[in-house]
């Protein structure tokens, strides 16, 4: 158990928050129910894993989530990302992020004075979090991705 939440509250927080939806979550814990199993799920969780699980199985969900982490990273390193399908019909947090990055950077072009400290306070994130945030999704510096657009 965690002290002030439990995992499902933290998935819940950490999934809706556009600072953080990018980080995957895989769920290890002891509510072996079908039911905890789905809300786990659909709360946003990339993977649900019971006690006691088998460290094979846990790597192999690692291993997987990571090349998925790889795939997403290729699919906003294309200048045409904005154009590209969607993998799923579903609206994902990281696709509106990086959308709302990539207008906010066309959106200021002109402006001599718009730079990455104009992006974060635009998108109400500390120069840090931009930083991990674009990297983890892009596999790029936010210099970098903004050279790109």
């Amino acid at each position: 158990m965690m002290p002030v939440k439990d995992g499902f509250a933290l998935c819940d927080t950490l999934k809706n928050d556009e600072r953080t939806s990018h980080i995957p979550i895989i769920l290890l814990t002891a509510k072996a129910d079908f039911e905890s199993r789905i809300s786990g799920l659909r709360r946003g969780a990339d993977a649900y894993l019971t006690k006691p699980f088998e460290q094979e199985e846990l790597l192999v969900r690692l291993e997987q989530l990571l090349a998925l982490r790889r795939k997403l990273q290729e699919r906003y390193r294309t200048p045409s990302f904005a154009e590209q399908p969607a993998a799923s019909e579903e609206v994902r947090v990281e696709d509106v992020f990086v959308q709302k990055l990539r207008e906010l950077v066309l959106q200021n072009l002109e402006e001599e004075d718009f730079g990455i400290v104009q992006l974060c306070r635009a998108l109400a994130v500390s120069r840090t979090q931009l930083h991990n945030k674009v990297k983890a999704l892009t596999g790029r510096s936010t210099t970098e991705f903004v050279r790109m657009v």
